[in-house]
Order: C-alpha cells, then sequence, then structure tokens
C-alpha cells in the first residue's frame, strides 16, 4: 500500500503492472521534464524480484523541434532492486508499426550518473542496435556519454544476398547536440569489406544538422 511505502521498506517477490503511461519531454532549454508522483518515498524503499510490466505506453517529446516518439505495446519482464536501480530485464514495444525486442541493464543511479546498456534486435529488419552509455542530469539537462554500435547481419531475399555492414563510434554529448568520435564503418563480408573511419556532428532541435567527415585507406 502507499502507507506502506511512504512509511518503511516494500519488498516483493513479483509485481505486475498493466496499462501504464510514461511521459518525458524536454522543455525549450532542453531540461528534461517527466511526470512522476509528487510523493516523498524512499527510492531504496521498493524493490522487485520480478516485474512485469504489460501493455504499456512511453511518450517523449521535444518543446524545440516538436518532435515525439510513442512506443506502444510496451512490455518488460526482469528486475528492479530500487527505484534507483540496479534495473535488469528484457521487453518489447512498438513503433511506428515495427516490433522491437530489446534488453537492458542498468547501473544504480549516482553522483556520477546510471550507466545503461541496450540491445535492440528489430523482428522484421535486418539490424541489431547496442549501446553502452553513462547518463548523467546537470542542472536538468541530460548528457551521454559511451559507445554505440548498429550491424547490419548478412542475408537473403528474393532479389539476393543482403550485405552486411557494421557502425562503431563513441559518442558523447546533450539535449542540444552529439560528438560521433572514432567511427568505423566497414561494409561487405570480412575478407573484401570496405572500411571508412572518421568522426561526425550532429545538431538536434527545429533543423537537425548531421555533418560527417570519413576517409578510407
Amino acid at each position: 500500500s502507499l502507507g506502506a511505502l511512504m512509511s518503511g521498506q516494500w519488498r516483493a517477490s513479483e509485481a505486475r503492472l498493466e496499462g501504464a503511461e510514461l511521459a518525458a519531454r524536454l522543455d525549450e532549454s532542453g531540461r528534461l521534464d517527466w511526470l512522476v508522483p509528487a510523493i516523498a518515498i524512499d527510492p531504496d524503499s521498493i524493490a522487485i524480484e520480478r516485474l512485469d510490466v504489460v501493455d504499456s505506453r512511453a511518450m517523449f517529446s521535444d518543446a524545440t523541434s516538436g518532435a515525439q516518439i510513442v512506443l506502444d505495446k510496451l512490455e518488460f519482464r526482469g528486475e528492479l532492486r530500487s527505484l534507483l536501480g540496479p534495473v535488469k530485464g528484457e521487453g518489447s514495444f512498438v513503433h511506428a508499426g515495427h516490433r522491437y525486442p530489446y534488453r537492458i541493464a542498468t547501473s544504480r543511479a549516482g553522483e556520477t550518473g546510471m550507466r545503461v546498456r541496450l540491445n535492440l534486435d528489430p523482428v522484421d529488419r535486418p539490424l541489431i542496435a547496442e549501446t553502452d552509455v553513462l547518463i548523467a542530469i546537470e542542472h536538468g539537462v541530460p548528457r551521454f556519454e559511451g559507445s554505440l554500435q548498429l550491424a547490419r547481419p548478412v542475408g537473403r531475399t528474393s532479389d539476393g544476398i543482403i550485405q552486411p555492414w557494421r557502425f562503431t563510434s563513441r559518442i558523447r554529448g546533450d539535449s542540444a547536440s552529439a560528438v560521433l568520435e572514432q567511427i568505423e564503418f566497414q561494409y561487405g563480408p570480412e575478407d573484401r569489406a570496405i572500411r571508412l573511419r572518421g568522426d561526425a556532428n550532429l545538431a538536434f532541435g527545429v533543423s537537425p544538422q548531421l555533418v560527417v567527415s570519413l576517409a578510407s585507406t
């Protein structure tokens, strides 16, 4: 009960959350604003060994650009050690008509931020995305730093063979811009691949812009 949460520890072996709606937005200054209950609860007072989230929704919006991302049919199965983490589990969501299974693991949030490891493997798309980033909120502005990897495995269609490719990079930035460093892009099978290296700058906002510099030997 709510009274138990406010007065002491609440530990559960199993819990189920159905039809939840989560919302977060970036305001005009790039600060993060999210809807959370205004209740004084000790973040360490909640721990769930098995948490099931089903038929839920997550919405992210940017006031500057007007962009909005909606994740429908959000599901999660895993464990929640506290409201500050760590969190570990897997699930799926639907975006723009495509289903995305995912795996996620986070560290406990601390003074330096929270480390997030996320893996996406779309059901009907030959693409795998992995990221390992440290996320921190400084004066309301989210900042991140870590690594990013995108890969398309070799495949086959009625038109022929789909060539594999892999993209890896270090990434750091905030709600306004991001820098991609040590980019390595490989196209084709290992024995005859085209390889490019370089960096890129990405600006968000009303007029997003990506400037890429790549070279090959």
